[in-house]
Parts: structure tokens; C-alpha cells; sequence
């Protein structure tokens, strides 16, 4: 729960965790599990594909530079 909770404040859009951890989505907040997207995994092979897919341009923020 805290490291969801963790995410969603530093700005990320998807967590991946452990299959066997999805009962305990339970225990965070419905405004926060409606802001992320989940995905559940069972080997570590299946990390590297969600973490390393390309954004799409919808996906993306703005980058501001201060000048």
C-alpha cells in the first residue's frame, strides 16, 4: 500500500507488482487506484517489457524549460 501510495505522489502512471499482491490493492484508496495502472506479474521476464515500453505522445507530459 505505502509504495503505491509512494508512486502516485512521485508522478507515476503504471506500477508493476507481484501477482500474488493484488488482494492487497484492496487496502489503497479508490481515488488512487483509478489515477494508476496496474500490472501483475508472475516471473521477473515479464517486468522488463512493461518498464521498458515506449510512450505513446497521449502518454507523455509536457516538459517546461525555464529560461
Amino acid at each position: 500500500k505505502e509504495k503505491v501510495l509512494a508512486a502516485q505522489r512521485a508522478g507515476v502512471h503504471t506500477v508493476v507488482l507481484p501477482k500474488d499482491n493484488q488482494i492487497d490493492l484492496r487496502d489503497v484508496p479508490e481515488p488512487v487506484r483509478e489515477k494508476l495502472k496496474f500490472v501483475f506479474v508472475e516471473h521477473m521476464d515479464e517486468v522488463l517489457p512493461v518498464a521498458l515500453h515506449p510512450q505513446t505522445e497521449d502518454e507523455r507530459e509536457p516538459i517546461s524549460v525555464a529560461g
